[in-house]
């Protein structure tokens, strides 16, 4: 906006400045009044010089004064040329100019009491005749006096093009929000309901349960179907858990309250270890192997927000247990990778299809594909969370068969490449 208005007052003076001199020498070539003239001359100078002060980033003085020295120069050719040409309409001009280059309400009032103080002076010397106008014959006169009304008019028309392009720029930038606005609604209405359809599964699995836990605690067979219940119950619970924490994430990403990344010493061995272990309760109910694996070059210690990368594992975990095969196996593999190091989680579900990869990280997007189950929430913030610690997330595919998750971060986390032996005892 700023830029717009320094725009417009430079257009404004730069028109004014030319007409100013083109018609000054108009003006004298018809009257030979050197009265009118030098003014002129020196009033399109003063206006070149309020473009040089917008240049030296004086932005408010420039419109200030652009005001002022309009109504100086209405003033004084209004006294000068009389009530036979009606100077003081440019006045009409000033008003629009004033909302043109001004936005604060007291710079706009302060081009208004300039506006009013201008008219009240030239009609001041309309009416106490002090100074005598130039008198001209009735051809000069009429001349003159439509020379000055297309004046007027050519500053009036670009006010209005300013106008008419800002209307139209508003307009667009309407339009686009309002189809931002009706996307993001349209996208929270399928957040909320493929969140809601997530949640309601796992808690009718959770009622279910306890029903049946009720069931047999009644009937006295609690050492036959317990475990089995619990360890159901178990898994619901964990999922509504991590629908919940996802939808946490989210919402506090969006209110960029995530960007902080506090990194310290962690040991990356046991940071999975943990982690796998955690997940393999979930995984024995869908007769799922987790293996976990390290190479050899791989240190312990890492530099890295501990927070933020068990959130980028569980995530990519969860969907690789989600929908990989039953009877099947999913690999954990950390280790070093020319100058970076990572973690890779490869289920067997079966692969993505390749025409569907540049959409995997969008989440609550209308037009997912089946492949895509649920809101899609685990991939979007493993993503966020990877770029914020220096990192990346690549997938890689076979098609029927596999899908590999690897997230790639710099060497520079790695706190010793080769760990030291252990010292005898």
């Amino acid at each position: 906006e700023q830029k717009q208005r320094i725009s417009i007052n430079n257009a404004l003076c730069f028109t004014t400045g030319v007409l100013a001199i083109v018609m000054g020498f108009i003006f004298w070539l018809i009257t030979d009044k050197l009265q009118i003239l030098i003014p002129a001359i020196i009033e399109g100078i003063g206006f070149f010089f309020i473009i040089y002060l917008n240049h030296l980033k004086k932005y408010e003085t420039a419109a200030i004064c652009m005001i002022s020295y309009h109504a100086m120069c209405v003033v004084y050719f209004g006294v000068l040329l009389g009530t036979q040409v009606e100077v003081v309409l440019a006045l009409l001009f000033m008003i629009s100019a004033t909302y043109l280059v001004f936005n604060k309400p007291k710079s706009i009032l302060i081009g208004f009491c300039i506006t009013v103080a201008g008219l009240l002076v030239t009609e001041f010397f309309y009416y106490s005749g002090i100074i005598e106008p130039i008198t001209f014959s009735h051809n000069v006169t009429f001349f003159i006096r439509w020379v000055c009304i297309a004046f007027i008019l050519t500053l009036n028309t670009v006010c209005i093009l300013f106008y008419k392009k800002t209307a139209i720029r508003l307009m667009e930038a309407l339009k686009e929000r309002s189809g931002q606005l009706e996307k993001a609604n349209h996208s929270r209405k399928i957040f909320l309901q493929e969140t809601s359809h997530e949640i309601r599964n796992p808690l009718n699995a959770i009622f279910g349960i306890v029903q049946l836990m009720r069931l047999d605690l009644k009937n006295g067979r609690t050492e036959e179907t317990l475990p089995a219940l619990v360890d159901n119950l178990y898994v619901a619970s964990f999922n509504v858990k991590d629908i919940i924490n996802n939808v946490l994430e989210l919402s506090r990403i969006e209110a960029g309250q995530l960007d902080a990344v506090n990194r310290k010493h962690v040991h990356i061995r046991h940071l999975l270890q943990g982690i796998t272990g955690i997940y393999e309760y979930v995984a024995i109910t869908k007769t799922v192997e987790i293996k976990l694996r390290f190479d050899d070059n791989m240190p312990d210690l890492v530099f890295t927000d501990d927070t933020k990368l068990s959130q980028i594992v569980n995530n990519l975990l969860l969907n690789a247990i989600k929908y990989t095969r039953s009877q099947s196996v999913i690999t954990i593999d950390c280790g070093l990778r020319d100058d970076k190091w990572h973690i890779s989680i490869t289920d067997q579900g079966g692969g993505l299809e390749t025409e569907n990869l540049q959409n995997i990280y969008r989440c609550l997007e209308a037009d997912r594909n089946a492949f895509m189950e649920g809101t899609g929430l685990g991939l979007h913030i493993s993503k966020h969370f990877a770029e914020l610690l220096g990192g990346t997330i690549t997938v890689d595919t076979l098609e029927g068969i596999s899908t590999t998750f690897t997230v790639l971060f710099p060497a520079k986390d790695i706190v010793n490449r080769h760990p030291p032996a252990p010292q005898r005892s």
